[in-house]
């Protein structure tokens, strides 16, 4: 007695546009995962480049870099590295070879990365290493999901 009939919608068209691409908090999605990694990742490289380049002209001491680095450059890779699947081997040496170049100005390393990324107190200067950076992001997430 209370119920309504449904009404039944016949011969509606809709008039949808399917995207195959959309920009959300500054992460690019696409249908795919294939090029979502080149097409996160490869603007961050320029933008960590052009970075380095501006601070390149200082001469600034290593313990200075290692700000910059910490400070500047890795922000910008935490947000797209926390929410997008891991960017391979590939683009974090690439990541990689560009730090190891701002730090020792192009030249050969004098100190290996792996003793900078020491603690004070073992001898290094806490420098980011990056491929160990993007491990830690995603087991960060394993907590979160527990909890």
């Amino acid at each position: 007695m209370g119920r309504r009939p449904k009404k039944k919608i016949r011969g509606l068209k809709l008039d949808l546009t399917w995207i195959k691409e959309f920009r959300l908090l500054r992460i690019n999605f696409t249908t795919g995962m294939s090029n979502m990694v080149e097409l996160n990742y490869n603007p961050k490289i320029q933008s960590m480049l052009s970075l380095f380049q501006e601070y390149q002209k200082r001469k600034l001491t290593l313990i200075c870099k290692i700000r910059v680095l910490k400070s500047l450059a890795i922000p910008k890779l935490v947000h797209a590295m926390a929410v997008l699947p891991s960017p391979g081997t590939q683009i974090l040496n690439k990541f990689q070879k560009i730090i190891r170049e701002f730090i020792w100005d192009g030249e050969k390393a004098k100190i290996g990365l792996g003793q900078l990324s020491l603690p004070h107190e073992k001898g290094g200067l806490l420098c980011t290493y990056i491929n160990k950076f993007s491990e830690w992001l995603h087991l960060s997430w394993i907590s979160r999901i527990i909890n």
